[in-house]
């Protein structure tokens, strides 16, 4: 017998799994109708994404939102039902 699929597993850079549904870690998005979504891409001075950076998101309803940038230079999704303010604060650290 042969089998039918030679791919034994994919992997998917964070982005992608966004644009499925589910978030970086795995776990499926609940949108809710009429949901607003963003997330914030960083690029440095040459217009390349910043991978690993850390950021904190505040949303003006209090909830907070802690990672690290993806390959592409983006932040996790972040979903409300309305808009309202995100304050957005990196944490950068020049070499010496």
């Amino acid at each position: 017998m042969i089998a039918s699929q030679s791919v034994m597993f994919e992997s998917f850079e964070g982005d992608a799994l966004a644009s499925m549904g589910f978030a970086t870690n795995g776990e499926l998005i609940q949108h809710v109708a009429n949901s607003y979504d963003q997330h914030f891409r960083i690029i440095n001075s040459d217009g390349e994404p910043v991978e690993g950076l850390p950021y904190l998101l505040k949303s003006a309803d209090g909830t907070t939102l802690k990672g690290t940038t993806l390959a592409n230079g983006a932040t996790d999704l972040v979903s409300a039902n309305d808009t309202h303010d995100v304050q957005f604060l990196l944490h950068v650290v020049r070499g010496e």
